[in-house]
């Protein structure tokens, strides 16, 4: 099993199955604010490894963890493509009342 911080993983293009760990830590006591630990894992044998790793890593206990996929679109241009997703397979946004929301941007070729 690979783990790397995900801002390292944008670096490479591994294969197979691909999770992504969020790991959520307070960030100043008493508040409702929280801090975000994000993790690529590749070359897990299965889930349960997964989350075995981010039970350890996790200092708070609250955690989330998502397989990262691709989902299939036809923009307005026509040409056929694919979207990068997140589905999560484990927990939820440690923020009460409020909303996980994750954002994908890419730059297309601007040539014709």
């Amino acid at each position: 099993m690979k783990i790397v911080r995900s801002d390292e993983y944008l670096m490479e293009r591994p294969g197979g199955v691909t999770f992504e760990v969020r790991l959520w830590e307070d960030s100043r006591a008493g508040g409702p604010l929280h801090a975000l630990d994000l993790w690529v894992i590749t070359g897990a044998r299965d889930v349960e490894e997964v989350l075995a790793w981010a039970r350890g890593a996790s200092r708070s206990g609250a955690f989330e963890v998502f397989v990262r996929t691709v989902e299939p679109g036809v923009p307005a241009n026509g040409e056929s493509q694919v979207y990068p997703c997140l589905l999560r397979l484990y927990g939820e946004p440690v923020e009460s009342g409020g909303a996980s929301r994750v954002v994908v941007a890419w730059r297309e070729d601007p040539s014709p």
